[in-house]
């Protein structure tokens, strides 16, 4: 390791510069700082310079950047010419680690360290405060607070008056930088097959801003920070890890290399002259599926692909192909389909309920990624299996209901479908998808209905929040209840005598819809069970409060009712639909 004083550091990246950059400095001070801002240092000169300087800036980044930019601008160049504000940049390190690869034992933390991957996430490009100047109220004087990546900074007392306040920003005075947020997932290409891709989120500021989009397979270096999760207002003991990004290069989206040997060549030689190539070849797709012969065939056209041609009038016709699986329920599409995703080079898995238009392409969202308060931009399963295998399941089932749609828990409460996936990311695992997220690791047990049409208690395995379609359907029964859901929300109903399932979109009016007479309930929020000898029940005092038993009873007697428990504020309510208006 390098073991010198600030000024030895500093005269070393002088020499530095002067025997591999010199030419790029020239460049860089005649563009400064309108068209180029950066002086790009790949790893390997710096190593070759000197090895101990080299691992320096890879083990302590921060402190070596700044010996280098002050280096920079040290450096001799025309009196007119000054590079105070120009960054120095590292790129092409060595080795890229995996991001499912960081740990905290590998001394990765505070290090520079390279990742790839794809972008699957991207904030507007924003102005951030460096430098605030605050002017006092009262006397005039300004006052200037350095901003670092925590919260907003502000002065305690005045430099002139020595008062506390009032302060105003002085925006002309302060100091800003661009900058942006991006997420980075592993690529397709490099998981294993039913792997979930795991990614990292990373700051980037100032000119390497707005130059990638969602779907960009990048090289990035940079600064590995973790940072404390809050709960509320407690800290929790788990920290997030995040990058404060230093370089960022688009890179060709090249597949993941494979040693072909002679043994292999040999093999697949043979192969080719077999009569039966096709049929050997149907026989190696989901092998455990029994038939379907030309489905699989398809599925290995569509891996081996075509040849993209262009006619002479400059159209171009693509040489890869579409397929649309149309089947009965639990005959083998989906086997066959995770088979294809498993063994393609590059492939994305997406379901149903997440393949609405944007999340097959883009979507704008705005959520905690961007602070809650800035939009940002999220490929798509399409974006991210560019090239590749885009296998989407169950695409006509996109089935939900709104936030507000109250469910029924085993244990007789009632909540908001909203409130519970709330709760349930709290402390549940959460997988991010295209257009919302799946929550898993649910303690939640629910009443619902069985193959005879009975009320049965099952456990909750996952909560899905899904970005809302641009149209909803509402049906509404006679006795007032309503329900609003996606247009293909199943209902059963009576036809002819028999239970069948239809859409929503397809309900009638005067149709009977199954619905439960009595749900059974537990106990368990406080209130009690009424005694059978009981003549009468109390009636509110004075200030209007009803005990929980009578309660109870107010709510059923209200006619498709129930009684709930508000845990906030520690009160009982009824809650009921009724058609008649007097109620």
């Amino acid at each position: 390791m390098a073991q010198a004083g600030n000024q030895d550091l500093t005269e070393r990246f002088i020499q530095f510069y002067r025997n591999y950059y010199r030419e790029e400095i020239g460049t860089l001070a005649q563009n400064y700082p309108n068209e180029q801002r950066s002086l790009y240092v790949d790893y390997d000169d710096l190593f070759q310079f000197d090895r101990d300087l080299a691992e320096d800036f890879r083990t302590k980044p921060d402190q070596m950047r700044e010996y280098a930019e002050e280096a920079l601008r040290l450096y001799d160049l025309p009196a007119d010419v000054s590079l105070g504000r120009a960054h120095v940049r590292i790129e092409n390190l060595p080795e890229s680690i995996d991001i499912r690869g960081i740990r905290v034992h590998d001394d990765h933390i505070g290090s520079l360290v390279s990742v790839r991957g794809i972008v699957r996430k991207a904030t507007d490009v924003r102005p951030k405060v460096t430098e605030a100047a605050f002017e006092c109220q009262r006397c005039g004087t300004m006052t200037y607070i350095p901003q670092g990546d925590g919260g907003f900074q502000e002065p305690h007392e005045c430099q002139g008056c020595e008062r506390q306040g009032p302060f105003r920003v002085n925006f002309d005075q302060s100091e800003f930088v661009d900058s942006q947020k991006l997420r980075i997932q592993e690529s397709p290409e490099g998981l294993r097959g039913g792997e979930t891709p795991q990614s990292i989120d990373i700051d980037i500021i100032d000119d390497i801003t707005g130059e990638v989009s969602p779907g960009d397979h990048v090289t990035c270096v940079g600064v590995l920070h973790i940072e404390q999760v809050e709960q509320g207002n407690e800290k929790s003991a788990i920290f997030d890890l995040y990058m404060d990004g230093v370089s960022i290069a688009i890179e060709d989206e090249e597949f993941e290399d494979m040693d072909i040997t002679e043994a292999d060549k040999r093999e697949i030689i043979e192969l080719s002259n077999r009569d039966d190539i096709y049929e050997a070849m149907v026989g190696s797709i989901a092998p455990a599926i029994y038939g379907y012969e030309e489905e699989k065939l398809a599925m290995i056209l569509q891996l081996f692909s075509g040849v993209t041609k262009h006619l002479p009038d400059g159209s171009r016709i693509r040489g890869d192909l579409h397929m649309l699986l149309i089947g009965d329920p639990g005959t083998g599409k989906s086997q066959m389909i995770s088979y294809v995703e498993n063994i393609a080079p590059r492939s994305v898995y997406t379901s149903g309920k997440g393949s609405s238009a944007a999340g097959l392409t883009a979507a704008a969202v705005r959520d905690d990624f961007g602070d809650g308060q800035q939009w940002s931009l999220e490929a798509g399963a399409l974006v991210l299996a560019d090239k590749g295998i885009a296998a989407v399941d169950e695409l006509d089932k996109m089935d939900c209901v709104t936030g507000d749609t109250l469910v029924t828990l085993a244990d007789g409460r009632v909540e908001r479908i909203g409130e519970l996936a709330r709760e349930a990311a709290e402390d549940g695992e959460i997988e991010e998808l295209s257009n919302g997220r799946r929550i898993r690791n649910v303690d939640l047990d629910v009443w619902s209905m069985d193959e005879e049409g009975e009320l049965v208690e099952r456990p909750v395995f996952s909560v899905h929040e899904y970005d809302a379609p641009s149209e909803l359907t509402r049906v509404t029964m006679e006795t007032g209840e309503s329900l609003t859901a996606t247009a293909d929300h199943p209902f059963f109903v009576l036809d002819d005598g028999e239970r069948v399932e239809r859409e929503a979109a397809a309900l009638d009016a005067g149709d009977w819809v199954y619905v439960p007479r009595e749900i059974p309930t537990k106990s368990t929020d406080g209130a009690g069970a009424i005694p059978a000898a009981s003549a009468g029940v109390e009636v509110p005092d004075e200030n209007g409060a009803v005990d929980p038993a009578t309660a109870r009873v107010l709510g059923y007697l209200s006619g498709d009712g129930h009684v709930y428990y508000d845990r906030g504020e520690g009160v009982y309510g009824v809650r009921f639909t009724n058609t008649d208006d007097e109620l």
